[in-house]
């Protein structure tokens, strides 16, 4: 069964509930799927939870449909990863890792500004869309919040996760996975092409945070993102 998502469902609404697609996911219902009054169809809120329900009515450009039953699929009693990265020089590669760590079950995408990095804007709406797109496609159910980039320094003094890191490929830092406890929230902060700064390692370790390594090898800034997210899921049974 193929998935859809439609962002205006209210937290908890009471079933049966008649939600609307928007006309993009109604356009790829009617026209690409076919689909017709009477079919039953899923639907993910990206808050966390699937709705199964049928389809009353396709004409116009929005698709109707009446929700009748609500699915618990993403754990929020498991510990969940906040991943802050700086922007990248090529925007391919900052896409690609937002699909993937969409994918991947990945909570909260951030951008940071940090010494090093060229090109700090993103276009976060485009990357909304790409998560959306990796939501469906891997039938998950929770839709990363996605942040403008914000400075180094504003960053490091908002973050509230139990346990931070930042990597760094300068000196002598214990492996990411063996510094996880497993079972709190954690933050990790990945820098740009040519890594963090020595003194932006001194602000961050004021505000708590722990150089971190990733392995023997030197990552491009969007691997070491997902090196991270994959570390940090199967040290805390999340995949």
């Amino acid at each position: 069964m193929n998935l859809f998502f439609c962002e205006n469902i209210p937290v908890n609404p009471p079933l049966p509930f008649a939600a609307q697609l928007d006309e993009e996911e109604s356009r790829h219902a009617t026209k690409v799927m076919r689909l017709q009054p009477a079919e039953v169809i899923r639907i993910t809120d990206g808050r966390g939870f699937h709705y199964q329900g049928m389809i009353i009515d396709t004409k116009g450009k929005k698709l109707e449909i009446r929700l009748t039953d609500r699915l618990p699929i993403f754990d929020f009693s498991r510990p969940r990863l906040h991943l802050a990265i700086s922007p990248l020089k090529n925007p391919d590669r900052v896409e690609w890792l937002i699909e993937k760590a969409t994918e991947a079950g990945i909570y909260k995408i951030s951008f940071i500004q940090t010494h090093r990095t060229e090109k700090p804007r993103v276009n976060v709406d485009r990357l909304k869309r790409i998560a959306i797109a990796a939501l469906k496609q891997s039938m998950g159910a929770w839709l990363p919040p996605i942040g403008a980039p914000m400075k180094f320094l504003d960053f490091l003094k908002q973050s509230k996760e139990s346990e931070k890191f930042i990597a760094w490929c300068e000196g002598e830092h214990p492996l990411f996975w063996d510094t996880l406890s497993g079972d709190k929230d954690a933050v990790v902060l990945i820098g740009p092409e040519g890594d963090f700064t020595s003194d932006e390692v001194k602000e961050a370790k004021d505000w708590g945070f722990h150089p971190i390594n990733l392995g023997v090898h030197r990552l491009r800034s969007e691997t070491a993102g997902m090196v991270s997210i994959f570390a940090f899921q199967i040290k805390c049974g999340n995949l």
